[in-house]
């Protein structure tokens, strides 16, 4: 997964039960660690839930209350949990599948994605 994000590793403090099996995976690009798509995941009956940023991260009383709830949700959820980053998650879409369609759909245009320096940030 690291390779397909351009990353150089995966930051395996993110990864929630590393080593698990894996057979139904829930993918959702930036930050997709939302209480309720964690839970939406579970009921889809997913053993994997793949998502750039799954941890709110940042000081609003929003993010308090979000890592919370997920905090709480965790206990009752057997999920494996991995993350990316939030813009490798989404830069997938934009190098490969944007500018490939850009491409092909409007041929005078010559898509040329800049990729950020930093994937972490």
């Amino acid at each position: 997964m690291a390779e397909v994000n351009n990353l150089p590793a995966l930051r395996y403090h993110a990864v929630r039960h590393n080593g698990r099996a894996v057979s139904k995976v829930a993918v959702v690009a930036g930050m997709g660690g939302t209480p309720e798509n964690l839970r939406e995941a579970a009921l889809l009956g997913c053993d994997t839930f793949v998502t750039g940023e799954w941890w709110p991260l940042g000081q609003s009383e929003a993010q308090a209350r979000a890592r919370e709830e997920i905090r709480e949700l965790l206990k009752q959820l057997d999920l494996n949990i991995v993350g990316s980053s939030r813009y490798s998650s989404e830069a997938i879409v934009m190098r490969d599948a944007l500018c490939n369609w850009l491409q092909t759909n409007i041929p005078a245009v010559d898509p040329i994605f800049v990729p950020q320096a930093d994937a972490w940030r």
